[in-house]
């Protein structure tokens, strides 16, 4: 059943990202190319900022998207039906967070693609730069450092997915049987709220953590050659503690949902 609640809502939602998607490219390609052949650097410097606030405003709308997306299938009068259907909570809740995040991720994948194509076209030489600069990066890594990156990646797409559950979380507590108006100020309330309570968690448990000598001396001690010999190591520790502290943050966010959805949502 969770397959096809992941389809379903795919297939809800493709429409509106494939325009964003568009808007995206079309932006990267046709500023670019509007003003390449201009010499005033003061232009193509308005140009790169402009094409830098097509992607933020890009993403502002990829959440708005999500948000409306959670709270028309879910905390709406849809979501009579939504939660009549037969499949439990919990894959309702994993559906809407795996292809949340799944939006996100590609928004990102395409908004640096976007940028790349904005930087070629305007500097058609800064191709040639990257391809040398990604050559000469890989002859750098080994087993260690590529793990390293791949658990970084990791670590961003779950840290987008612990955004979504937060963002899920604050839109449940403001539909709450409890709060009968003002619900939409009541849910940004919320929503930044539960941010700063995760900030707070984070200076008292997380940042003295990493100021422990291990990781200082680990990450920015120097030798000879410029870096530390565990300096990756060192790095992937603290990428495994984030990861962790990730995930339950995630079930924290995910835990009190699935108990509103279940017991104190009020639709309508």
């Amino acid at each position: 059943m969770l397959g096809k609640m992941i389809k379903y809502d795919i297939l809800s939602t493709w429409r509106s990202f494939a325009g964003i998607f568009l808007s995206i490219l079309m932006g990267v390609i046709l500023v670019p190319t509007a003003i390449k052949n201009f010499n005033s650097a003061l232009i193509q410097m308005s140009a790169g900022i402009l094409a830098i606030g097509i992607v933020v405003a890009v993403l502002v709308v990829t959440m708005v998207n999500l948000f409306k997306m959670y709270n028309s299938n879910v905390l709406s009068k849809e979501g009579y039906l939504t939660m009549t259907l037969p499949v439990k909570t919990g894959q309702l809740l994993a559906s809407k967070l795996l292809v949340s995040s799944m939006w996100i991720i590609l928004t990102g994948v395409v908004s640096v693609i976007g940028l790349l194509i904005f930087s070629f076209i305007l500097v058609p030489s800064s191709l040639t730069e990257l391809r040398h600069g990604i050559t000469e990066l890989l002859s750098y890594l080994d087993g260690t450092a590529v793990r390293a990156i791949i658990l970084l990646l990791v670590l961003m797409v779950l840290s987008t997915t612990k955004e979504i559950a937060k963002l899920y979380l604050a839109c449940t507590i403001a539909q709450s049987k409890s709060i009968p108006k003002w619900r939409t100020p009541i849910g940004i309330l919320a929503y930044f709220v539960l941010g700063w309570i995760e900030s707070l968690a984070i200076q008292i448990v997380l940042l003295p953590l990493f100021q422990l000598p291990y990781f200082t001396q680990g990450l920015y001690g120097i030798d000879q050659t410029g870096i530390t010999p565990n300096m990756i190591g060192v790095f992937e520790i603290f990428i495994w503690i984030s990861l962790a502290f990730t995930l339950i943050f995630i079930a924290a966010f995910i835990a009190p949902t699935y108990w509103m959805l279940e017991k104190k949502l009020d639709l309508g």
